[in-house]
């Protein structure tokens, strides 16, 4: 059970530091940690895929917290004008914190959905090696899935910039949007606040798509999968998710929509490859010849 427990560990060390914020020595540590429980406890096909999975997540994590660096200009109208009308005139994000947020005095509530938001920078890679250890096929086409919709992701962030509500709150944008997770978690510890927002290597104008949406439709899609009691809890994560996110004030309703568009779009077409290479090797060691192809007389 060594080589399991030292993978685990070793991913969530990786996403942990990949903020770059620690000494480079202590990075290529933390690096080594994972791809050493792959040679514990995979063979040559696992090993290929979690190594193409961590080494992309860990530079996708990196170019995400730089992608902000771009001249273009952050947009703030667009989403706030999809998300009134799809909110019937209120932003859901206003809406929600109006009615149960209060600056200064967390609830349980609060801490439920910052929870909920913070199992995005594990949740996924728990369920990775979950489907590596029980859904072996199932695994390989979620890892696919999953590094394409990040990097489908970091793409459309670098080249439509787009602020989140609690920022467009703080500029004037949007009345009264708090970022709750700011809020709680400063008022408990700023220094460890900013420790962690520094090595979790976030990127402000991120919003559009949201990725924890994404991420989360994701693995609601692989649990359809598995079983139905799977993907019934797959998608209540998923929809918890969406709620909390909105809720934070870290996505609108429409970066939502549009994460959950990404995935299922990434899914279907990760398993329709996928299907379409099996099918063709099937035909192919079956003595299947194309059509149009004759055997010389």
């Amino acid at each position: 059970m060594l080589g399991p427990v030292v993978l685990v560990m070793g991913l969530l060390v990786v996403f942990t530091v990949s903020g770059w914020v620690v000494p480079p020595y202590l990075f290529l540590l933390a690096l080594a940690l994972p791809l050493i429980g792959i040679a514990l406890v995979a063979g040559r096909q696992g090993r290929v895929i979690w190594t193409t999975y961590i080494l992309g997540f860990v530079a996708f994590a990196y170019l995400r917290a730089v992608a902000d660096g771009t001249p273009i200009p952050v947009a703030y109208d667009y989403v706030i004008v999809a998300d009134r009308w799809l909110g019937g005139g209120v932003v859901p994000s206003v809406a929600l914190q109006a009615r149960f947020y209060e600056l200064g005095s967390p609830s349980v509530w609060d801490y439920y959905t910052l929870l909920t938001h913070f199992t995005y920078f594990f949740v996924p890679h728990l369920f990775a090696f979950a489907l590596w250890t029980h859904e072996r096929a199932l695994f390989r086409r979620y890892v696919i899935a999953a590094l394409v919709t990040y990097y489908a992701g970091l793409v459309a962030c670098v080249l439509l910039p787009t602020a989140p509500p609690w920022l467009a709150g703080q500029t004037g944008a949007l009345p009264h949007v708090y970022r709750v997770a700011e809020d709680v978690y400063a008022g408990a510890s700023v220094e460890a606040y900013d420790y962690a927002y520094a090595v979790a290597g976030t990127n402000a104008v991120a919003a559009m798509p949201s990725l924890h949406q994404a991420i989360a439709t994701l693995m609601a899609l692989a649990t359809m999968r598995i079983h139905p009691v799977a993907a019934l809890l797959g998608w209540a994560y998923a929809a918890t998710m969406g709620l909390a996110l909105v809720y934070t004030g870290e996505h609108y309703v429409v970066d939502l929509l549009a994460g959950v568009a990404l995935a299922w779009g990434v899914w279907r077409v990760v398993n329709r490859l996928i299907d379409q290479r099996r099918g063709s090797a099937h035909k192919t060691t079956t003595g299947f010849k194309p059509y149009g192809l004759t055997s010389a007389p």
